[in-house]
């Protein structure tokens, strides 16, 4: 026994001092390629190590990451800058368009003196102050002073005043208390009758929809104003007008069922009956021959108007080019 215990105890000695060699000598391997720089290979280019190559990639998608970013944030700066522009613009055109909407259709009274401006900014701040500074202080005494300079009717300077719109005379005066004393019967009257739901109040109603709303009211542009002012939401004002319309029997009338809105620069009516009767000419197109191919337009209530299909003798190229040249005032897009 004794001797097996001491030949077990021999071996395990020789098996730890193998360990401890082997991981001694394995660390001093480590040691020694850490510390040792790279080699050169036999063709001159160094050895690179896995850890600087991965770092090195990591820079570079660093780098492209940043990159992408930058570029992204140009893009987008660019697209922003792109549409604040465009709607700039377009902002800008409805403006000019509505301006000259409202200039031709606009109702204005004869101007006959026109007053003159003045020549620059400086002029007229000093004009200005000199008239503040002729004032007196007191502020009873200078909008009295106003006043009686304003109400002298044979100055020639109050009556281009008047005549220039920039001060009202005494006849716009009661004018305009007589119109706003009408808008508020018919405001009580509308209002004492729209929440009825009879028919002679909506027969009522109707009367009183078609009787504030005609020309003058579309000519200027005052619907939303009028139906705020009696009360009424703007499609009444609107109805009322196609009302008016239905019932009267002025040439326009008959159009209220074909005509739309259109843009100021479309063609005019003149100028479709003109392209019509020339496309329809017999140079240029004949009828079909067949009593059923008939087309059909509305022109009113349960009324319309028909003719036959007409079959063009050249091309529609061939045919517009015709007309330039017999009418090239006429401006067809």
């Amino acid at each position: 026994m004794g001797k097996k215990n001491a030949s077990s105890r021999t071996f395990f000695r020789e098996k730890t001092r193998k360990k401890k060699i082997t991981k001694t000598s394995i660390l001093n391997s480590k040691n020694q390629v850490r510390s040792n720089p790279p080699q050169e290979k036999k063709d001159g280019s160094k050895s690179v190590s896995g850890s600087a190559i991965r770092k090195r990639k990591q820079r570079v998608k660093e780098l492209i990451i940043k990159e992408n970013c930058k570029n992204r944030k140009r893009n987008e700066r660019e697209q922003n800058k792109l549409e604040c522009e465009k709607r700039q613009n377009c902002l800008e055109k409805k403006r000019e368009h509505q301006s000259r909407k409202r200039a031709s259709s606009f109702i204005t009274t004869t101007n006959p003196e026109n007053i003159p401006p003045f020549s620059n900014k400086m002029r007229k701040h000093r004009a200005i102050k000199k008239l503040r500074q002729s004032l007196p202080d007191s502020p009873g005494t200078r909008i009295s002073t106003l006043a009686a300079y304003l109400r002298n009717e044979k100055s020639p300077t109050i009556k281009t005043l008047q005549s220039s719109n920039i001060i009202s005379s005494p006849e716009e005066n009661n004018e305009n208390q007589l119109g706003l004393a009408v808008l508020e019967d018919m405001k009580i009257a509308i209002s004492e009758t729209k929440l009825k739901r009879t028919n002679q109040a909506r027969l009522s109603m109707n009367v009183l929809s078609a009787s504030v709303s005609g020309n003058c009211v579309k000519q200027l542009r005052s619907k939303l104003s009028l139906a705020k002012k009696l009360g009424v939401p703007a499609r009444r004002i609107s109805s009322g007008f196609t009302l008016r319309n239905k019932y009267s029997k002025a040439l326009s009338s008959s159009h209220v069922y074909t005509k739309r809105k259109v843009r100021t620069d479309a063609l005019s009516d003149a100028n479709k009956n003109l392209i019509h009767d020339f496309w329809c000419s017999s140079e240029n197109s004949h009828p079909t021959g067949n009593k059923n191919d008939v087309k059909r337009v509305r022109i009113g209530p349960k009324k319309y108007s028909g003719h036959h299909v007409q079959i063009l003798e050249k091309t529609q190229s061939e045919v517009y080019i015709d007309f330039k040249n017999q009418y090239p005032s006429v401006k067809v897009s």
